[in-house]
């Protein structure tokens, strides 16, 4: 799917783009920002045929099935399917609000501020900080610097990069074997299971859980209906193999865990992995 986007019509800017950003980030920090690795807009105008949004020069293509057309994202309040549908500028954030029981929903638009600057409501803090009501009912506050170790946090987000939250305290994220309580609170390469622990990969029909994790495809926990009604785990969660290109799909493949492979689509009863070349 990369070559098949780094090859379609308009995305000329995304070849270079990406090329650039590949030698940028041989030298950067980890968790250094480059403009080189941003989206680059498409050179393709409004209502040109696309299926990927690097080909707009809007960056966004409204997908109908495989294909769609270039055209421009959503406004708050806007119709969306996935963040992706919804428009923001520098600054900014926007999410896709799904109604409970749809696959639809409305883009909100989310603000984002620095160190001593007002949160609250649909503004958040970016990195760095984090917001502070000045009392309880507050419908505002303050970002205020993440904090260090020892100080009294309520989460991991409080405490600065490199550190968790751990018992109300901000500490060293826990190592190896050491007892830890969210899935990304332990130190670099590990993950939380109870007690920090390496990651390892397993293949199709293996065990799995939040440290074993699949090679492909996804980690299902299948079930079974008692004559009550209820359902009950059916053995442990295991590794499930994605569909094929091609293969049929639905929701009876869906409802045991079977879903088209990465960047393929369901549709028409079949998985389909597009190809920007072919719309027209």
């Amino acid at each position: 799917m990369c070559a098949r986007e780094l090859a379609a019509p308009g995305a000329e800017p995304l070849r270079e783009a990406r090329a650039k950003c590949a030698e940028r980030r041989k030298a950067a920090a980890c968790d250094e920002e480059l403009p080189d690795c941003e989206l680059p807009a498409g050179t393709l105008a409004d209502g040109a045929p696309c299926a990927a949004r690097s080909q707009c020069q809007s960056r966004y293509c409204k997908l109908e099935g495989t294909c769609g057309t270039c055209a421009q994202p959503a406004a708050p309040g806007g119709a969306c399917t996935s963040p992706v549908d919804c428009a923001f500028g520098d600054g900014e954030v926007a999410s896709c609000d799904i109604r409970q029981g749809s696959s639809a929903g409305t883009c909100a638009l989310w603000k984002i501020a620095k160190v001593g600057e007002t949160c609250g409501g649909t503004t958040l803090c970016d990195a760095s900080g984090h917001c502070m009501a000045p009392e309880e009912n507050a419908t505002t506050g303050s970002c205020v610097p993440n904090d260090d170790v020892g100080a009294i946090c309520d989460v991991t987000r409080d405490c600065k990069a490199g550190l968790a939250c751990v018992a109300g305290k901000c500490a060293p994220r826990p190592k190896a074997g050491e007892a830890c309580g969210q899935v990304d609170d332990c130190a670099g390469g590990l993950v939380c299971d109870g007690t920090c622990k390496s990651v390892s990969y397993v293949g199709s029909g293996e065990q799995c859980d939040a440290a074993r994790r699949c090679e492909r495809g996804r980690c299902v926990q299948k079930v079974t209906q008692g004559a009550d009604g209820q359902l009950a785990a059916a053995g442990p969660p295991t590794c499930v193999e994605p569909l094929a290109d091609g293969a049929p799909c639905g929701q009876e493949q869906t409802n045991n865990g079977f879903l088209c492979d990465e960047f393929a689509r369901c549709l028409g009863g079949r998985c389909v992995l597009a190809d920007p070349a072919q719309c027209r």
